[in-house]
């Protein structure tokens, strides 16, 4: 990693500012990231990690979905956007 600060003519990174975000947060915001924010009480824990997108969108608007006709576009579509976990009411 020295090498490539090096390379690329970047600064050496300040000690005092490694700390972690959930750390920041609750030093600067005093909110606890990880506390359920519906209950207060319990802790949120990873349970998937999704991968992100290889590449971005095609800029300009999404073709529209026909609602009236097109049922298997709506079911494609609502399998392919629906939430896989529930969020908090």
């Amino acid at each position: 990693m020295a090498q490539a600060r090096a390379a690329l003519n970047m600064p050496t990174p300040n000690p005092l500012a490694t700390e972690c975000a959930q750390a920041f947060m609750q030093r600067v915001a005093r909110v606890q990231i990880r506390q359920c924010p519906a209950c207060q009480h319990g802790q949120l824990v990873v349970v998937q990690v999704l991968a992100g997108a290889k590449r971005l969108p095609a800029p300009g608007p999404e073709q529209p979905l026909r609602l009236d006709s097109d049922t298997q576009g709506l079911q494609a579509w609502l399998q392919k956007n629906r939430p896989h976990t529930r969020a908090p009411p």
